[in-house]
């Protein structure tokens, strides 16, 4: 991203509003753990596996703000913040 890599992004995000849920897409695949450590709620590489982001978008929609998703599919199981596969 021009301005802003996307840990800082993270950051700005919880800063603004903390309930959102941060999913984010990385080319690198040695910066997903820090992105996940950094706040991100999922990492995600490229090229996007896109049933696994809407079935991570669903999990997100179905269980709310205050609650963690779901992931007992192995293809949604990319990087998490919580340390899950």
């Amino acid at each position: 991203m021009p301005k802003l890599d996307g840990a800082g992004a993270i950051r700005a995000i919880r800063q603004a509003a903390p309930s959102v849920r941060c999913f984010l897409m990385t080319g690198g695949y040695y910066g997903r753990e820090q992105l996940a450590q950094g706040g991100a709620d999922r990492v995600f590489g490229k090229p996007l596996d896109v049933p696994a982001l809407l079935r991570a978008l669903a999990d997100a929609v179905a269980c709310g703000a205050d609650e963690e998703p779901r992931s007992d599919r192995p293809a949604d199981r990319e990087v998490r913040a919580d340390g899950g596969a």
